[in-house]
């Protein structure tokens, strides 16, 4: 899969314990990929701590994205900004939080970038799988996701 890019959403300059879990799962596909996890924080200005507590997590490299456009969620702001860095940059898989936003804009980014998409996952498989729950967590499916990017 390569290098792991999580969207490191943040509300009044903390990240809660949502983005905490998807730092933790993005390490965990570049472990068993044999990439390296990235982060990105967006904001209008004033990221700079954020980014450092990023990095302070284990992530490799934590890009910031300021823009006066990026300074709350608007998903027609956010997706264009994302996708070019992720192509810039190479990414192969983006990871988000399972909250309105990230629900919101990973479909978007997918779309634009003509990638797969696996929402609401709850586990990372070795072989590059992913299992998630269906039908109210009475079934899980292991999906291989098919495309260049995840």
């Amino acid at each position: 899969m390569g290098d792991v890019l999580v969207f490191a959403e943040h509300v009044h300059g903390k990240f809660p314990k949502s983005t905490l879990v998807a730092f933790a799962a993005g390490k965990d596909i570049a472990a068993k990929t044999g990439g390296s996890c990235h982060a990105v924080v967006a904001g209008a200005s004033g990221l700079e701590a954020l980014a450092a507590e990023a990095a302070a997590y284990g992530m490799k490299t934590v890009f910031q994205l300021e823009h006066a456009r990026l300074e709350h969620y608007v998903a027609d702001a956010y997706t264009p900004a994302l996708a070019e860095l992720v192509k810039a940059k190479g990414i192969e898989t983006v990871i988000a939080t399972a909250t309105a936003i990230g629900k919101d804009l990973t479909p978007r980014l997918a779309a634009r970038l003509g990638a797969p998409l696996a929402a609401d996952i709850s586990g990372i498989n070795a072989d590059g799988t992913v299992t998630r729950a269906m039908y109210a967590g009475n079934v899980f499916a292991t999906i291989k996701l098919e495309g260049s990017r995840a």
